[in-house]
């Protein structure tokens, strides 16, 4: 019994020693826990973009929402645009708090918004959802499909490009043509977003 106890009274300081020691060791670790990415700002030209990394909704892989890695410390702010891939309209900001942000993207079923068709500058409406459709064209536009489709809403930079038109077809609910918007990119395999903090 008496070994045990001096064994204790030597050992003992030692272990707790070491035991502090590595919690110590973890805490500080927590506490000077960086991002592995911070939002990167661009200003040229007397605009301002914010380039943020979208988070991943793998396995559900859900589009018509995208929570970016840029908040309100960044500059970002509700109604700004947020494009992708070579600056195409992607959607809009809805939601912010200090590190992020929420977009609303043209994936969204409720998403609707005035567009115009390249070169005849013909009105549509871009409605959006899963394969967004765009819908209310002339059929006297002389369209074909290929055509460069782009922002002609207030609420977005005019001109903004969002694709092309997909084949036009009759539409089942009026007398025009509709059509498929095609996209050069699939949202699964983008990683960052552009958000323009002036529209």
């Amino acid at each position: 019994m008496r070994w045990v106890l001096l064994i204790l009274l030597i050992l003992g300081p030692i272990v707790f020693n070491n035991l502090f020691l590595n919690s110590k060791n973890t805490l500080t670790a927590a506490v000077n826990l960086q991002p592995l990415a911070e939002p990167e700002v661009i200003s040229e030209f007397g605009r301002t973009a914010i380039v943020a990394e979208i988070f991943s909704t793998y396995p559900f892989n859900h589009r018509n929402f995208l929570t970016l890695n840029a908040g309100s410390r960044h500059g970002v702010a509700v109604g700004q645009t947020v494009t992708v891939n070579e600056n195409l309209l992607l959607g809009q900001i809805v939601e912010v708090s200090d590190k992020q942000s929420v977009a609303k993207t043209i994936f969204d079923n409720s998403w609707s918004q005035a567009v115009r068709i390249a070169p005849t500058g013909t009105d549509a409406l871009l409605v959006g959802g899963q394969t967004p459709l765009v819908t209310l064209i002339d059929r006297k536009a002389g369209l074909v499909g290929g055509e460069k489709v782009y922002s002609a809403s207030k609420d977005f930079p005019y001109g903004i490009e969002l694709g092309v038109l997909g084949e036009l077809v009759n539409s089942q609910k009026n007398s025009l043509f509709e059509a498929r918007l095609k996209l050069n990119y699939s949202l699964n395999n983008v990683g960052k977003a552009i958000i323009f903090t002036d529209n």
